[in-house]
């Protein structure tokens, strides 16, 4: 494993100084920097060539005159990852230029509000966890934006008193090969985010009138009524919802669609609500899923985040960590083996390369989401996890 780390440092630092422009958590540099800072607490000659490529990258920053705002591509993600620095110890707490950030994001904010994007990658959830992260450093300011988005959430929600659920209708201008979804429970943008953002909501113990627990329990009910028989379909849930056209079909395992993204928002969801049968649920459904072995049945294609064996082994160790599980430690252990094994495209960086079904195409990627960056985090992770709160695994 340390050759493979440092094969990944290697090759993002060489990529980081021919590119270092894009400031993107998941999808950019940002993401990349934060990999080798992390991975500097094993190897210190990184230290140095992480703090050259940050300075450049924020100066780079400091000189855009076009942003992008959302949690994968733009200023909230940015944002997140240089709060994680902070708090990693890698470079001085609170920087003054998240001020500046804040001003961009409060205007973009209205704006994905007026279009309804509640969407977490790309959207108003997105930007809602860079405030609650925000939330410890400038409580006020934060504390104002946290309320513009539970006061959309409650004006756009579909209720169905009969089910008593909450849903939300999905805006698909960045997912067109999704345009006919109306409703999705994923964990990447849809619902399931909506519940984890709102269980940490009611950790901070922001829960203005008592609606941020009435939206919870809403949107909860909605998700569970979309199980599916895990005998027939070998898993507990459609990768978006049972009201989308179409036949119902197996979902992934992966971060980004399915069981894993669900189990959780549920286990947020439970620990936030002090609901034991929640957390139970969550655990039985990664339980099940520690069975789903098989790669293509799974659709695993590749190491990546997103969808690919390094997304499913953080998800497990994870778990593993929060209920010491055996069978979620083995889980753990068997899809880590998968990540080093997926090192077998000698034309990618460190050996991994991101495979798109749909064009049968492999591709090189360096970030976090689909590339090495995300990747290498993974491989670190039994000494320093503390970053898979990007994933909304774990907040500190």
């Amino acid at each position: 494993m340390e050759k493979q780390l440092d094969a990944i440092a290697r090759t993002i630092e060489e990529h980081c100084q021919k590119e270092n422009g894009n400031y993107s958590l998941l999808t950019g540099n940002m993401g990349e920097i934060l990999f080798l800072y992390y991975y500097s607490l094993r190897n210190k000659n990184y230290k140095e060539k992480a703090e050259i490529l940050l300075d450049q990258l924020t100066e780079s920053l400091s000189t855009s005159s076009y942003y992008q705002f959302s949690y994968c591509n733009g200023l909230a993600g940015f944002g997140i990852g240089m709060h994680l620095l902070a708090e990693g110890g890698f470079i001085e707490d609170s920087p003054d230029m998240l001020d500046d950030i804040d001003i961009v994001l409060n205007h973009y904010l209205e704006q994905e509000i007026q279009l309804k994007h509640f969407d977490f990658l790309h959207g108003v959830i997105g930007m809602g966890f860079y405030f609650l992260k925000h939330y410890k450093y400038k409580p006020s300011a934060s504390l104002l934006q946290l309320q513009k988005i539970v006061k959309y959430l409650e004006q756009t929600a579909i209720s169905t008193p009969q089910e008593d659920t909450l849903k939300w209708e999905i805006v698909n201008w960045h997912l067109p090969h999704q345009a006919h979804t109306k409703y999705n429970i994923s964990l990447s943008h849809g619902m399931s985010s909506i519940a984890i953002f709102l269980s940490r909501l009611l950790q901070l113990d922001i829960n203005p009138e008592g609606k941020v627990r009435k939206l919870l329990e809403g949107t909860l009910h909605y998700i569970l009524r979309q199980r599916i028989d895990e005998k027939i379909y070998d898993c507990y849930f459609p990768s978006t919802s049972l009201e989308n056209p179409g036949p119902v079909n197996k979902s992934r395992l992966a971060w980004c669609y399915g069981d894993l993204g669900i189990g959780i928002a549920l286990w947020h969801a439970g620990k936030a609500l002090g609901r034991k049968e929640l957390i139970d649920y969550a655990i039985e459904i990664f339980e099940f899923s520690a069975t789903r072995k098989d790669l293509k049945s799974n659709y695993v294609w590749d190491a990546g985040l997103c969808h690919g064996s390094a997304g499913i082994t953080q998800i497990f160790f994870r778990m593993w960590q929060e209920t010491r599980l055996p069978s979620l430690q083995s889980a753990y252990e068997y899809w880590k083996n998968q990540t080093s094994l997926f090192a077998n495209r000698p034309e990618g960086p460190a050996g991994y390369q991101s495979y798109d079904p749909t064009q049968q195409s492999w591709e090189t990627k360096y970030y976090i989401l689909e590339g090495v960056a995300g990747i290498g985090l993974t491989l670190l992770s039994p000494l320093h996890s503390a970053w898979d709160e990007i994933l909304l695994l774990n907040f500190n």
